[in-house]
């Protein structure tokens, strides 16, 4: 895998002022307490000509069949949303080995809440 040379340097620049005391490193970005989208758990519905995931009693999401694989997703994404918001919250993983990681982490958490 290449590296990538500018962001090489910038975090050897970023890496030295911290060190000198020149910047602060950032190490937990808080994030939203409200959910804006339907609670979970959803529920995944296969029968013989549709899948549907329901959200609620009265409402469902149809896909064809072809769409098995994002309906499944679909279907676990307010269980996959609450355990990486678990994991962001573990203060044995912020540490700077796992900063990308967890930058990442908080990227997407913040992408699915909007």
């Amino acid at each position: 895998m290449k590296t990538n040379p500018a962001l090489s340097a910038l975090r050897h620049h970023v890496t030295g002022a911290i060190a000198r005391g020149e910047a602060q490193a950032i190490t937990e970005v808080p994030a939203p307490t409200s959910a804006a989208h339907t609670p979970g758990p959803w529920a995944l519905a296969i029968g013989p000509h549709r899948i549907e995931v329901h959200t609620t009693p009265a409402l469902a999401y149809a896909f064809s069949l072809s769409d098995e694989a994002n309906a499944r997703l679909i279907a676990a994404a307010p269980e996959l949303l609450a355990a990486l918001e678990a994991l962001c919250e573990d203060k044995y993983l912020a540490d700077p080995i796992n900063a990308d990681r967890m930058r990442a982490a908080r990227a997407a958490i913040a992408k699915a809440r909007g």
